[in-house]
């Protein structure tokens, strides 16, 4: 193929920092390689011209770098049927790191951004990339300083066995549709391993623009073998009945803030957490309100847990906005068992914070027998006596726990017959609230 003009002439800024460029070039995108100006794609479907950059890659790893400005280019449509660019299923087998990389913008509506779009495509999955051994990919694909936009979409992108890594990247949906007979998602990670298995997310936002939804539908879904970080999470909802993200596996938060942007936001769920002893960790979380008045915001809520007797959700700082109306504060979680929160701080009308008393709290307790203790204790760091105490054994040593009762420092766990002598052999998990 001829290369184009534009590279006719070497860009120091592209070639220094690129092994691939994607450039709009009249209604065509073209796909060019660095280092040989070689164009290895080009087309008026620029998703399949973005996936055979990325299978250029996939062996060597490398940054595709997509010069594309909405106010210059408009949308980068990875998928819109209405526009003559179809819904796509490829295989890649990435080996190294893959980073696509786009222009730093806060906003789909900023034109100075990129945006990755997937439009109008109903019932039908805009984009499926999957890996093509099975299990997970070795390599990573890495979206950076860019937006990824959905809208009239039910299934946007899936990642099927996949290593996806974001750094700085803005998640923005408007109106997205539910069917009966699919389940919904605007991102999906999908796979189970391998053990030890990493994701860090930098810098993410998910905005959520008009929907009006009975059935949640799950904006980002992760479904993995072990953790993914995120470091600063910005979340922005202005609908009603999204999940914002769904947790099918181990998720670590540093910062979190969430902004309800209506005075009628209703129904939305920001953490599900499903699976089989899965925890969810969370440094600081501040949830911030743009009408203190809302009468629907405690049907909003923050944690959603399918099976609170094997999942967990830890909390060091929460912040919540100020409630002016009795009753009307975002509902924390249906399962009061499996959230521990350090320290609730609820913004004053005159803009400052009180603390209020931390009154639930729980762990698992570990103890050594000697055959003859039947009474042991823990400090539970209430605020007074505990009027609730939940007590499961988990060990076979702890089989004979009798019954729990407290005081304002300490619970104590009472045994029908003391446990035999061992090293840490006495396991419970306990929960307590005033």
């Amino acid at each position: 193929m001829p290369v184009p003009r534009w590279l006719r002439k070497r860009d120091h800024v592209l070639w220094d920092t690129a092994d691939v460029i994607v450039k709009k070039i009249g209604e065509e995108a073209f796909a060019i390689k660095t280092d040989t100006r070689q164009v290895i794609a080009r087309g008026i479907d620029y998703g399949k011209v973005l996936i055979s950059s990325i299978k250029t890659l996939e062996k060597t790893g490398g940054k595709i770098f997509i010069d594309w400005i909405y106010e210059r280019d408009g949308f980068f449509y990875l998928a819109y049927p209405a526009g003559g660019i179809p819904n796509k299923y490829e295989e890649i087998d990435l080996k190294e790191d893959v980073v696509i990389e786009g222009i730093t913008s806060h906003s789909v509506s900023d034109k100075k951004g990129t945006t990755l779009y997937v439009r109008g495509t109903g019932s039908d999955i805009g984009l499926h990339l999957k890996s093509a051994t099975g299990g997970w990919t070795s390599g990573r694909l890495i979206f950076r300083n860019l937006n990824i936009g959905f809208s009239y979409v039910s299934r946007g992108i899936l990642f099927d066995h996949v290593q996806v890594d974001f750094e700085n990247v803005g998640i923005h949906v408007f109106n997205p549709l539910v069917y009966s007979d699919i389940e919904p998602y605007m991102i999906y990670i999908s796979g189970v391993g391998p053990p030890g298995a990493r994701s860090y997310w930098n810098a993410l936002s998910i905005c959520v623009g008009y929907a009006d939804l009975t059935t949640p539908v799950p904006i980002l879904w992760t479904h993995r073998a072990d953790w993914v970080y995120i470091d600063e999470l910005f979340v922005w909802i202005q609908g009603n009945g999204v999940e914002v993200i769904r947790v099918d596996n181990q998720l670590m938060i540093d910062k979190a803030l969430i902004m309800l942007w209506n005075d009628e936001v209703k129904n939305n769920i920001l953490f599900n957490l499903r699976g089989n002893h899965r925890t969810l960790s969370i440094n600081d979380m501040l949830i911030a309100a743009n009408d203190w008045d809302n009468p629907y915001r405690n049907t909003n809520k923050i944690f959603q847990i399918q099976d609170p007797s094997k999942n967990r959700v830890e909390l060091k700082r929460l912040f919540l906005p100020p409630v002016t109306s009795p009753g009307t504060q975002i509902t924390i979680t249906d399962s009061p068992e499996a959230v521990f929160i350090d320290k609730i701080i609820e913004w004053q009308d005159d803009y400052t914070f009180k603390e209020k008393p931390y009154t639930k709290s729980g762990g698992v307790a570990v103890f050594s027998g000697d055959g003859s203790t039947v009474q042991f204790r823990v400090e539970h760091g209430l605020v007074a006596k505990p009027s609730k105490i939940i007590v499961t054994p988990l060990s076979a040593d702890a089989k004979d726990f009798s019954y729990a009762e407290a005081d304002d420092t300490y619970i104590y766990f009472n045994f029908s017959s003391a446990p035999p002598s061992g090293t840490d052999n006495v396991k419970l998990s306990w929960y307590a609230e005033v």
